[in-house]
């Protein structure tokens, strides 16, 4: 059964230790505390003792515009349950994820954290914050890309789905071209899973086609046989004979026999 009592306790001796929340806006704290000022904290914190100090376990974020705003003492709820770190994890995991008040890396590095620690599975964790499978997945990729990235996604210029396709792409030069081109808003994320799926799995590459053999049949008794790569076309028949014809001209003109012009083309092709 849950114990818990609710008083007013002095700032100074309530600390903090690392939290789900690992950024703190000052120019929303200043806000935060111009407003407690007014109106006062409306919803008290909740803390687990430590010895003579109380350690936050939910509501850092309300403690610091406190202090900010000069409150000597502020509304506590004192757990008095033996609160395990995860537990507490999990407790501040799911207050901030149901406020949407987390950045979607602080969600990654948070879902991961507690899938390490309480070695449950992804579903598990999903259905405990109230999230959809493929939600957790996509958080959870995060945790592979790059600081450039995870920037991006926290200014919401590459939307969480995105981020998981870019996840995906194991080339980071790659990654990080597909990312500038979400960015831009030149490739949306069907796009880039296709892009993405294509860098996966490259085209195969027709092979190179085989020496291919062409014989001339003049009349009955007069043909030609060109053989070689490259010969596919009637463009490519034409450009070897004409290559045949300039080269045959130029030894004319150096009065070549035909033995000698052959025997030339030979020697030429084995240097």
């Amino acid at each position: 059964m849950s114990r818990e009592t609710i008083q007013a306790i002095e700032v100074s001796r309530i600390i903090s230790r690392p939290q789900v929340r690992r950024e703190f806006d000052d120019g929303d704290l200043a806000k935060f505390a111009q407003s407690i000022r007014e109106v006062g904290v409306q919803q008290p914190i909740r803390v687990r003792r430590d010895g003579q100090q109380y350690v936050i376990v939910i509501g850092e974020r309300r403690w610091r515009a406190g202090k900010l705003a000069g409150l000597s003492s502020i509304p506590a709820i004192i757990d008095e349950n033996d609160l395990t770190d995860t537990a507490i994890l999990q407790l501040q995991l799911i207050e901030n994820l149901q406020r949407a008040d987390l950045s979607p890396r602080e969600k990654a590095a948070a879902i991961q954290q507690l899938l390490s620690e309480t070695k449950v599975t992804a579903a598990e964790v999903a259905s405990k914050l109230g999230l959809s499978a493929a939600t957790v997945t996509k958080l959870l990729s995060l945790n592979k890309l790059p600081e450039s990235i995870l920037a991006s996604v926290d200014a919401g210029t590459i939307s969480l789905s995105a981020a998981y396709e870019l996840s995906q792409v194991a080339d980071t030069a790659r990654q990080a071209e597909l990312a500038a081109q979400v960015v831009k808003g030149g490739l949306t994320r069907d796009a880039l899973s296709g892009k993405r799926k294509a860098t996966r799995f490259p085209a195969i590459e027709s092979p190179s086609p085989a020496p291919s053999r062409v014989t001339v049949q003049l009349d009955d008794e007069r043909r030609m046989v060109l053989s070689g790569p490259g010969l596919i076309t009637l463009e490519d028949f034409i450009r070897w004979l004409d290559d045949a014809r300039a080269k045959a001209r130029k030894s004319l003109i150096q009065s070549f026999t035909l033995g000698t012009f052959l025997k030339m083309l030979r020697d030429q092709a084995a240097s």
